[in-house]
Protein backbone atom coordinates (compact mmCIF):
# COMPACT_ATOMS: atom_id res chain seq x y z
CA UNK A 1 0.00 0.00 0.00
CA UNK A 2 1.34 3.17 -1.06
CA UNK A 3 2.46 5.83 1.94
CA UNK A 4 0.42 8.42 1.09
CA UNK A 5 -3.13 5.61 1.39
CA UNK A 6 -1.71 4.56 4.93
CA UNK A 7 -1.54 8.09 6.13
CA UNK A 8 -5.28 8.55 5.03
CA UNK A 9 -6.33 5.53 5.83
CA UNK A 10 -5.49 6.34 9.49
CA UNK A 11 -6.62 9.81 9.50
CA UNK A 12 -9.94 8.57 8.09
CA UNK A 13 -9.90 5.76 11.07
CA UNK A 14 -8.89 7.87 13.60
CA UNK A 15 -12.00 10.75 12.73
CA UNK A 16 -14.68 8.11 12.27
CA UNK A 17 -13.92 6.37 15.28
CA UNK A 18 -13.95 10.19 17.04
CA UNK A 19 -17.00 10.90 15.37
CA UNK A 20 -18.89 7.82 16.43
CA UNK A 21 -17.84 8.06 20.00
CA UNK A 22 -18.80 12.29 20.03
CA UNK A 23 -22.46 11.15 18.87
CA UNK A 24 -22.80 7.91 21.43
CA UNK A 25 -22.12 10.47 24.24
CA UNK A 26 -24.55 12.91 22.74
CA UNK A 27 -27.38 10.54 22.61
CA UNK A 28 -26.72 8.91 25.49
CA UNK A 29 -27.38 12.74 27.38
CA UNK A 30 -30.49 12.68 25.65
CA UNK A 31 -29.57 15.00 22.89
CA UNK A 32 -32.32 14.24 20.20
CA UNK A 33 -31.58 12.53 17.36
CA UNK A 34 -33.58 14.23 14.30
CA UNK A 35 -32.18 17.54 15.53
CA UNK A 36 -29.02 16.30 16.01
CA UNK A 37 -28.59 14.99 12.25
CA UNK A 38 -29.87 18.28 11.09
CA UNK A 39 -27.19 20.20 13.08
CA UNK A 40 -24.44 17.51 12.20
CA UNK A 41 -25.28 17.68 8.23
CA UNK A 42 -25.71 22.01 8.40
CA UNK A 43 -21.97 22.06 10.42
CA UNK A 44 -20.78 19.66 7.36
CA UNK A 45 -22.37 22.24 5.20
CA UNK A 46 -20.62 25.10 6.20
CA UNK A 47 -17.38 22.94 6.78
CA UNK A 48 -17.00 22.00 3.28
CA UNK A 49 -18.30 24.82 1.35
CA UNK A 50 -14.69 26.69 1.22
CA UNK A 51 -13.32 23.49 -0.23
CA UNK A 52 -16.38 21.58 -2.59
CA UNK A 53 -18.73 24.65 -3.37
CA UNK A 54 -17.80 26.28 -6.81
CA UNK A 55 -19.05 26.10 -10.48
CA UNK A 56 -19.02 22.46 -10.61
CA UNK A 57 -20.67 21.89 -7.58
CA UNK A 58 -23.76 23.55 -8.72
CA UNK A 59 -23.97 22.51 -12.45
CA UNK A 60 -23.73 19.21 -11.04
CA UNK A 61 -26.86 19.81 -8.59
CA UNK A 62 -28.81 21.16 -11.52
CA UNK A 63 -27.98 18.65 -13.49
CA UNK A 64 -28.70 15.76 -11.43
CA UNK A 65 -30.47 16.79 -8.21
CA UNK A 66 -32.48 13.55 -8.42
CA UNK A 67 -29.37 11.48 -7.85
CA UNK A 68 -27.57 13.23 -5.98
CA UNK A 69 -31.19 14.02 -3.51
CA UNK A 70 -31.33 10.67 -3.25
CA UNK A 71 -27.59 10.03 -2.62
CA UNK A 72 -27.95 12.39 0.08
CA UNK A 73 -31.00 10.97 1.58
CA UNK A 74 -30.22 7.47 1.84
CA UNK A 75 -26.38 8.29 3.23
CA UNK A 76 -25.93 10.96 5.61
CA UNK A 77 -30.33 11.39 5.98
CA UNK A 78 -31.79 8.13 6.95
CA UNK A 79 -28.42 6.41 7.24
CA UNK A 80 -27.03 8.92 9.81
CA UNK A 81 -30.73 8.71 11.52
CA UNK A 82 -30.47 4.86 12.07
CA UNK A 83 -26.44 4.95 13.53
CA UNK A 84 -27.76 7.63 15.65
CA UNK A 85 -30.85 5.34 17.06
CA UNK A 86 -29.03 2.07 16.81
CA UNK A 87 -26.50 3.89 19.54
CA UNK A 88 -28.95 4.59 21.93
CA UNK A 89 -29.70 0.87 22.31
CA UNK A 90 -26.04 -0.97 21.25
CA UNK A 91 -22.47 -0.22 22.11
CA UNK A 92 -20.12 2.30 19.87
CA UNK A 93 -18.04 -0.34 19.57
CA UNK A 94 -20.35 -3.17 18.00
CA UNK A 95 -21.47 0.18 15.43
CA UNK A 96 -18.01 0.25 14.61
CA UNK A 97 -17.77 -3.69 13.63
CA UNK A 98 -21.15 -3.44 12.02
CA UNK A 99 -20.58 -0.68 9.75
CA UNK A 100 -17.40 -3.25 8.16
CA UNK A 101 -20.63 -4.80 6.41
CA UNK A 102 -20.98 -1.79 3.93
CA UNK A 103 -18.61 -2.92 1.61
CA UNK A 104 -20.23 -6.45 1.00
CA UNK A 105 -23.47 -5.62 0.61
CA UNK A 106 -22.48 -2.95 -1.53
CA UNK A 107 -21.08 -5.49 -3.92
CA UNK A 108 -24.88 -6.88 -4.05
CA UNK A 109 -26.56 -3.22 -4.62
CA UNK A 110 -23.35 -2.72 -7.59
CA UNK A 111 -25.00 -6.16 -9.04
CA UNK A 112 -28.50 -5.46 -9.42
CA UNK A 113 -28.23 -1.68 -10.46
CA UNK A 114 -24.57 -1.25 -11.75
CA UNK A 115 -24.64 -4.82 -13.44
CA UNK A 116 -21.26 -5.82 -11.89
CA UNK A 117 -19.86 -9.03 -11.93
CA UNK A 118 -19.45 -10.53 -7.95
CA UNK A 119 -15.83 -11.46 -6.94
CA UNK A 120 -14.84 -14.46 -6.49
CA UNK A 121 -16.33 -16.62 -3.60
CA UNK A 122 -18.48 -14.13 -3.01
CA UNK A 123 -21.00 -16.10 -1.85
CA UNK A 124 -18.82 -17.52 1.41
CA UNK A 125 -17.25 -14.33 2.01
CA UNK A 126 -21.15 -13.34 2.28
CA UNK A 127 -22.22 -15.92 4.86
CA UNK A 128 -18.46 -15.64 6.91
CA UNK A 129 -18.85 -12.03 6.94
CA UNK A 130 -22.57 -12.13 8.25
CA UNK A 131 -21.96 -15.12 10.48
CA UNK A 132 -19.44 -12.87 12.36
CA UNK A 133 -22.38 -9.97 12.52
CA UNK A 134 -24.43 -11.96 13.90
CA UNK A 135 -21.87 -13.10 16.51
CA UNK A 136 -21.72 -9.46 17.73
CA UNK A 137 -25.43 -8.98 17.56
CA UNK A 138 -26.76 -11.79 19.39
CA UNK A 139 -24.63 -11.30 22.70
CA UNK A 140 -24.21 -14.11 24.80
CA UNK A 141 -27.59 -15.91 24.75
CA UNK A 142 -28.54 -15.60 21.22
CA UNK A 143 -31.99 -15.57 22.45
CA UNK A 144 -32.35 -12.28 20.73
CA UNK A 145 -31.33 -9.47 18.54
CA UNK A 146 -30.40 -6.09 19.80
CA UNK A 147 -32.85 -3.43 18.33
CA UNK A 148 -29.68 -1.15 18.42
CA UNK A 149 -27.92 -3.57 16.38
CA UNK A 150 -30.64 -3.93 14.00
CA UNK A 151 -30.97 -0.32 13.28
CA UNK A 152 -27.09 -0.51 12.64
CA UNK A 153 -28.08 -3.06 9.96
CA UNK A 154 -30.52 -0.99 8.73
CA UNK A 155 -27.76 1.90 8.34
CA UNK A 156 -25.61 -0.79 6.45
CA UNK A 157 -28.10 -1.25 4.38
CA UNK A 158 -28.41 2.08 3.49
CA UNK A 159 -25.08 3.10 3.02
CA UNK A 160 -24.39 0.44 0.94
CA UNK A 161 -27.34 0.96 -1.79
CA UNK A 162 -25.89 4.63 -1.47
CA UNK A 163 -22.10 3.73 -2.43
CA UNK A 164 -23.48 1.21 -5.67
CA UNK A 165 -26.20 4.27 -6.65
CA UNK A 166 -23.67 6.92 -6.64
CA UNK A 167 -21.33 4.89 -9.12
CA UNK A 168 -24.16 5.63 -11.34
CA UNK A 169 -23.08 9.28 -10.93
CA UNK A 170 -19.34 9.35 -10.65
CA UNK A 171 -18.91 8.80 -13.76
CA UNK A 172 -19.98 12.25 -14.44
CA UNK A 173 -19.57 14.17 -11.40
CA UNK A 174 -16.23 15.01 -9.29
CA UNK A 175 -15.83 12.98 -5.82
CA UNK A 176 -16.07 16.47 -3.55
CA UNK A 177 -19.45 17.67 -5.72
CA UNK A 178 -21.31 14.25 -4.51
CA UNK A 179 -20.16 14.80 -1.17
CA UNK A 180 -20.88 18.14 -0.65
CA UNK A 181 -24.44 17.47 -2.74
CA UNK A 182 -24.81 14.54 0.01
CA UNK A 183 -24.84 16.94 3.00
CA UNK A 184 -26.83 19.33 1.29
CA UNK A 185 -29.90 16.81 0.42
CA UNK A 186 -29.69 15.49 3.42
CA UNK A 187 -29.84 18.71 5.57
CA UNK A 188 -33.36 19.31 3.64
CA UNK A 189 -34.50 16.00 4.09
CA UNK A 190 -33.84 16.02 7.93
CA UNK A 191 -35.18 19.35 8.42
CA UNK A 192 -38.36 18.03 7.16
CA UNK A 193 -38.41 15.11 9.14
CA UNK A 194 -37.64 18.02 12.27
CA UNK A 195 -40.63 20.17 11.18
CA UNK A 196 -43.29 17.17 11.22
CA UNK A 197 -41.53 14.61 14.39
CA UNK A 198 -39.42 17.03 16.79
CA UNK A 199 -40.60 20.97 16.20
CA UNK A 200 -39.86 21.80 19.74
CA UNK A 201 -36.89 19.18 20.68
CA UNK A 202 -33.62 22.20 19.43
CA UNK A 203 -33.19 22.58 23.38
CA UNK A 204 -32.15 18.92 23.89
CA UNK A 205 -28.96 19.70 22.19
CA UNK A 206 -28.27 22.59 24.33
CA UNK A 207 -25.68 20.18 26.54
CA UNK A 208 -24.24 18.54 23.99
CA UNK A 209 -23.11 21.32 21.35
CA UNK A 210 -19.68 20.97 21.13
CA UNK A 211 -20.55 17.37 20.26
CA UNK A 212 -22.22 18.42 17.59
CA UNK A 213 -20.03 20.29 16.50
CA UNK A 214 -17.59 18.01 16.89
CA UNK A 215 -18.53 14.87 15.34
CA UNK A 216 -19.96 17.45 12.42
CA UNK A 217 -16.56 18.35 11.27
CA UNK A 218 -14.67 14.98 12.35
CA UNK A 219 -17.25 13.13 9.91
CA UNK A 220 -16.85 15.95 7.32
CA UNK A 221 -12.31 15.57 7.72
CA UNK A 222 -13.32 11.81 7.42
CA UNK A 223 -14.98 11.44 4.02
CA UNK A 224 -11.97 13.91 2.56
CA UNK A 225 -9.29 11.71 3.64
CA UNK A 226 -10.94 8.74 2.78
CA UNK A 227 -11.27 10.16 -1.13
CA UNK A 228 -7.77 10.61 -0.92
CA UNK A 229 -7.11 7.31 0.40
CA UNK A 230 -9.21 5.39 -2.68
CA UNK A 231 -7.59 8.07 -4.99
CA UNK A 232 -3.91 6.59 -3.98
CA UNK A 233 -4.63 3.32 -3.81
CA UNK A 234 -8.32 2.57 -5.93
CA UNK A 235 -12.16 1.83 -4.61
CA UNK A 236 -10.78 -1.37 -3.24
CA UNK A 237 -9.00 0.18 0.01
CA UNK A 238 -12.96 1.21 0.88
CA UNK A 239 -13.44 -2.21 2.17
CA UNK A 240 -10.35 -2.00 4.62
CA UNK A 241 -11.26 1.40 5.55
CA UNK A 242 -14.46 0.32 6.89
CA UNK A 243 -13.10 -2.24 9.14
CA UNK A 244 -9.65 -0.01 10.32
CA UNK A 245 -12.42 2.47 11.43
CA UNK A 246 -14.26 -0.17 13.66
CA UNK A 247 -11.35 -1.07 15.37
CA UNK A 248 -10.39 2.34 16.09
CA UNK A 249 -13.67 2.93 17.22
CA UNK A 250 -13.44 0.01 19.40
CA UNK A 251 -10.14 0.97 20.88
CA UNK A 252 -11.31 4.83 21.37
CA UNK A 253 -14.87 3.23 22.71
CA UNK A 254 -12.79 1.00 25.48
CA UNK A 255 -10.52 3.70 26.65
CA UNK A 256 -12.95 7.16 26.92
CA UNK A 257 -15.85 4.86 27.39
CA UNK A 258 -15.02 1.81 29.54
CA UNK A 259 -16.56 0.06 26.76
CA UNK A 260 -15.73 -4.39 26.47
CA UNK A 261 -16.25 -7.20 24.33
CA UNK A 262 -16.98 -10.32 25.19
CA UNK A 263 -15.01 -13.58 23.55
CA UNK A 264 -18.03 -14.41 21.58
CA UNK A 265 -18.09 -10.76 19.71
CA UNK A 266 -14.63 -10.57 19.70
CA UNK A 267 -14.97 -14.14 16.92
CA UNK A 268 -17.63 -11.90 15.26
CA UNK A 269 -15.34 -9.13 14.91
CA UNK A 270 -12.52 -11.74 13.61
CA UNK A 271 -14.76 -13.23 10.77
CA UNK A 272 -15.79 -9.68 9.62
CA UNK A 273 -12.38 -8.88 9.45
CA UNK A 274 -11.18 -12.23 7.18
CA UNK A 275 -13.80 -11.74 5.03
CA UNK A 276 -12.84 -7.24 4.55
CA UNK A 277 -9.07 -8.85 4.32
CA UNK A 278 -10.42 -11.18 1.47
CA UNK A 279 -12.38 -8.52 -0.61
CA UNK A 280 -9.64 -6.12 -0.39
CA UNK A 281 -7.16 -8.52 -1.93
CA UNK A 282 -9.73 -9.23 -4.70
CA UNK A 283 -10.22 -5.68 -5.23
CA UNK A 284 -6.45 -5.00 -5.42
CA UNK A 285 -5.95 -7.82 -7.69
CA UNK A 286 -8.69 -6.79 -10.28
CA UNK A 287 -7.31 -3.22 -10.11
CA UNK A 288 -3.76 -4.59 -11.60
CA UNK A 289 -5.56 -6.58 -14.47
Amino acid sequence: MKPDAVKNLAAFSILTGASVILTKIAVDAGANIYWFALASNLVAVLALTPFFLNQKTVDAIRKYPKELAVNGITSSGLGYLFIMFGLVHTTATNLGFLLALIPVFTVVFSKALVKESLPKHFYAILVVMTAGAALLAFRQDFSTVNIGDASVFGAVLCLAFNNAYSKKIMDHTKPDSVSYARFFFSALFVLGLVVVLAPNQLHTLQPVWLEVVGSSLTTALAILFLFRAIDAEGPSISSLANFTAGISTALIAMAFLGESMTAIQLAGAALIGFGVVVLTRQGQNKSRV
